[in-house]
């Protein structure tokens, strides 16, 4: 079930590359949010776990702050962050096996989501009126509206997970955000996928993901090109989201309603209680009851807080 194998050789050294190498400036660059710049001292390509901890463990004895990357997908500036002097890079992981002792199936860090489904993923032929497989659908639904311009896009994303249909309200702040030309944002959005099904089968704290009722993702989201843009994009994205979560103090406080916010949809925005009014802390949103538990895991495996960013579990004490 392996897919190819990875460019550095896995039982050997990791490859380390500076600024004055074609691949630095590559791995920099894939970022998605180009909103957010780095200059790391070096970059370790990781094919395997040995050559991962040799890369973290020689960060940590230079007391350099490391950051890891795959894809490049990251919404905020965890990755592209000023502060950090290396960028572990684990695009080469790219093995899908079965690990029996396990009993489970393994995808390494660097396999994306596309080459999961096409080598691991059997799925009977599209019906016959689609004109493309679903799976190139889901890859890139609308190439025309949602291709990448040359150079990237900065972008501003908040997210939120609904247990309920929006209110008549809700919807009517929605259409007015989405229509009003005297504050016409071109890259503005707003978008529902659904949520749930087999994901809320299982119990909210047996994992670290403890949300199991939602029925939709909802994210508001707006991208520019011209960093002079930024101001009145984050102001319109951010007055959006505020709106629309105005009965819960801008953010989808855990209830009868909302079940919080996805971690993968990070929003450093709900740090910010001048942003999120709602008394509720980001860290119950994004885990709600199991961030004590997160917080102890934390403590025991990562004392030194080497893994870090500004959303980033926070040991106990």
């Amino acid at each position: 079930m392996a897919i190819q194998q990875p460019t550095a050789d896995s039982r050997g050294e990791s490859i380390r590359i500076g600024a004055e190498h074609p691949q630095y400036a590559a791995v920099l660059n894939k970022q998605f949010n180009k909103r957010f710049t780095a200059r790391p001292d070096y970059v370790r390509f990781a094919a395997s776990t040995d050559q991962v901890v040799t890369a973290v463990q020689e960060a940590v004895n230079e007391r350099q702050r490391l950051v890891v990357t795959s894809g490049g997908h990251c919404l905020e500036g965890f990755v592209s962050d000023p502060d950090v002097r290396v960028i572990v890079d684990v695009s080469p992981m790219k093995q899908i096996y079965y690990d029996s002792e396990l009993r489970a199936v393994a995808v390494e860090a660097g396999v994306t989501v596309g080459e999961t489904f096409r080598e691991g993923v059997h799925v009977p032929p599209p019906p016959e009126l689609a004109r493309m497989s679903w799976l190139d659908f889901a890859l890139n639904p609308f190439p025309d509206l949602f291709t990448m311009p040359p150079g990237g896009v900065c972008m501003k994303g908040k997210d939120a997970l609904l247990k309920k249909r929006l209110t008549d309200e809700q919807v009517g702040v929605a259409y007015d955000y989405l229509t009003d030309t005297d504050h016409d944002v071109i890259g503005g959005m707003f978008a529902l996928a659904t949520y749930g099904g087999r994901v809320n089968t299982v119990a909210p704290d047996a994992t670290a993901s403890a949300h199991r009722s939602a029925i939709f993702d909802l994210a508001c989201t707006s991208g520019w090109l011209d960093p002079k843009e930024e101001a009145q994009n984050l102001a319109w994205v951010r007055a959006f989201y505020r709106d629309l979560f105005a009965a819960t103090g801008g953010a989808p406080v855990p209830g009868d309603a909302y079940d919080g916010a996805l971690i993968n949809h990070p929003d450093v925005d709900l740090l910010d209680r001048t942003l999120n009014q709602s008394g509720v802390p980001w860290h119950t949103l994004y885990y709600q009851t199991g961030y004590p538990r997160l917080q102890r895991v934390k403590a025991r495996w990562d004392p030194l807080n080497v893994f870090r960013h500004p959303l980033s579990i926070r040991a106990e004490g």
